[in-house]
């Protein structure tokens, strides 16, 4: 009796199973396509909004300001809810970098694009708070991380994962 329990318990859950994998494809296939129909006009359009959002979030709060200013010597002692503030606008400027660069790494980005937009990158992030990529940097890709660290000149604590 307890072995047709078990049987109907596998019946059930390969039913199931497959079920969610239909319902998963259902969803998953229009936004593949999607996906492929994206062009390096549409990601530079991204990465132009998404750096607007960046400025406005500077330009519209002076005290996000302020904190941007004083950090980029690193050598100012913030509250921690300020150093949360910080870092979390930095990883959306690296976030940005990293979406540019996983664009091209699928070539929708194209080479002249990809070559603009990383100089654009590398010289931005030169003059950002070091803080922003040493203390973020676990949140991206190693490749991605890897690509960061080669393109930026390294600095006192490149060996305690700075950059």
């Amino acid at each position: 009796m307890q072995k047709q329990q078990v049987q109907a318990y596998l019946t059930l859950f390969k039913i199931v199973a497959t079920a969610s994998l239909v319902v998963a494809l259902y969803y998953t296939v229009p936004h593949a396509k999607q996906f492929e129909s994206l062009s390096s006009d549409d990601v530079e359009d991204l990465l132009y909004q998404r750096i607007d959002d960046l400025n406005y979030a500077v330009t519209s709060d002076a005290r996000l300001a302020r904190i941007t200013v004083a950090a980029v010597g690193d050598s100012i002692a913030l509250s921690a809810v300020d150093r949360q503030r910080l870092l979390e606008h930095e990883r959306f400027f690296y976030d940005s970098w990293e979406v540019a660069w996983s664009y091209h790494d699928l070539n929708v980005l194209g080479l002249d694009s990809w070559d603009k937009w990383n100089s654009w990158f590398v010289e931005e992030a030169k003059h950002r708070p070091e803080m922003g990529w040493r203390e973020n940097r676990q949140h991206f890709s190693g490749d991605f991380a890897s690509h960061v660290e080669g393109s930026l000149p390294q600095t006192t604590d490149a060996a305690a994962g700075g950059r």
